[in-house]
């Protein structure tokens, strides 16, 4: 019995691009802690004139995580698709 292909992205950069996006989404994490813990001293402190701006920025962070993590499953999604999809012969009615 012949090996079947792989079910994974098998071309080269794919990890790298894994691994960067993962590295992008801990550093946006981590600069939303800070921005949190920055604006609550800020508060704290008597200025509550800086928590919708934080707020704000913080979302901005969110929906840059969220793309990033979205584009990353998209991505391996479609090629999963298209390596099933070659793997499989169409059917005949």
């Amino acid at each position: 019995m012949p090996i079947g292909k792989p079910q994974f992205d098998t071309r080269p950069g794919v990890t790298a691009a894994a691994t960067a996006r993962l590295w992008i989404v801990a550093m946006i994490c981590g600069f939303q802690y800070w921005l949190l813990a920055a604006s609550m001293e800020a508060v704290h402190a008597g200025n509550r004139g800086i928590a919708l701006p934080a707020f704000l920025g913080s979302l901005f962070c969110l929906a840059l995580a969220v793309g990033l993590v979205l584009t990353g499953e998209l991505g391996a999604y479609n090629v999963a698709k298209e390596l099933r999809d070659q793997r499989t012969p169409p059917r005949e009615p």
